[in-house]
């Protein structure tokens, strides 16, 4: 049995012309139809998201973690053709649904997000924004909330869009926010987050057969500012590092480190570590524009010989 099912993966992969084995979120495609590369480095890197794959994205707070899983779901489930569309899931234990699709509505159309938040558009923006509820419309980007936040409840919650829709990746926004559930009395709060780890791990992405993503949050002890976390230094529980197939880590830059580049490698850095389906560590540079127009795209700033190493 296990032969033949190893069989039947290398003869999948071979079959495969392109260097990224799993799911490909290197571009948004906005509403214009216009193709934005913006993260192909990462992408190769990791050889695209992989089924049965557990990926955390972690982070402190504010340097742009959810929106970084945000960009990746927006490039795989909101594209003009159905059939370029993979059916992706988003449960957000913290932001609510409107707060998400305005941030979707601004990686789309280009629109400052505050402009989106206030919804004061010219007659021209007015005119991008229903294009971008056309497309959000049309997409297989599915969400939903959990009532209460427990993971039991959350695994009800994949189990029944796999049914429905297929889906073949979840992102859950973030691991740290799960609730305490019947299972979880007289255990303690990393005991809690650990147990759901380890579910995402075993039933949603090795039993269910999809890529499993979760957004986590980092400790704050002994942080400084421009400096790459320990990957393993993430806020309740070490088993959601040890549980990961691919890790990686967003730093923002401090304005020191911004004016040495002269401002060519953008505002923050990821750091890939463990990458099962990919080779060694790799540090990436990234421009997060959120100060400039506030249209909440993530862009790299990859070399091309940087590029031409991931695709070897």
């Amino acid at each position: 049995m296990l032969a033949e099912a190893m069989q039947k993966e290398i003869q999948a992969r071979q079959a495969n012309t392109s260097e990224i084995i799993g799911h490909d979120f290197s571009r948004i495609i906005d509403i214009d139809g216009q193709i934005i590369p913006c993260l192909t480095g990462l992408t190769y890197a990791l050889s695209g998201l992989q089924k049965q794959h557990q990926v955390i994205i972690s982070a402190n707070s504010g340097v742009g973690k959810s929106l970084l899983a945000l960009q990746m779901a927006v490039s795989l489930s909101i594209c003009p053709k159905p059939a370029d569309q993979i059916p992706v899931l988003w449960v957000p234990l913290e932001m609510n649904e409107m707060e998400i699709t305005m941030r979707i509505i601004s990686m789309l159309t280009g629109i400052d997000n505050n402009k989106v938040q206030r919804a004061r558009f010219s007659s021209d923006e007015n005119a991008r924004y229903l294009k971008a509820m056309d497309m959000i419309a049309m997409s297989q980007f599915y969400i939903k909330k959990p009532a209460t936040g427990t993971i039991d409840e959350i695994f009800s919650i994949y189990d029944e869009f796999k049914f429905k829709y297929g889906i073949q990746v979840g992102f859950l926004d973030y691991i740290q926010l799960i609730s305490a559930g019947a299972a979880d009395k007289n255990t303690s709060r990393e005991e809690t987050i650990g147990r759901a780890s380890k579910l995402l791990k075993r039933q949603v992405a090795e039993n269910m057969r999809i890529c499993s993503v979760a957004v986590a949050q980092l400790n704050k002890a002994d942080f400084k500012a421009g400096e790459v976390r320990k990957q393993e230094n993430i806020g309740g529980s070490y088993q959601i590092s040890q549980d990961a197939d691919d890790l990686m880590t967003i730093t923002e830059k401090t304005d020191q480190q911004i004016q040495e580049e002269r401002s060519m490698k953008g505002n923050r850095k990821i750091f890939l570590d463990k990458r099962r389906g990919g080779a060694s560590d790799i540090m990436l540079d990234l421009d997060l524009d959120c100060l400039r127009t506030m249209s909440l795209r993530y862009v790299e700033c990859v070399s091309p010989g940087q590029m031409m190493g991931f695709k070897k």
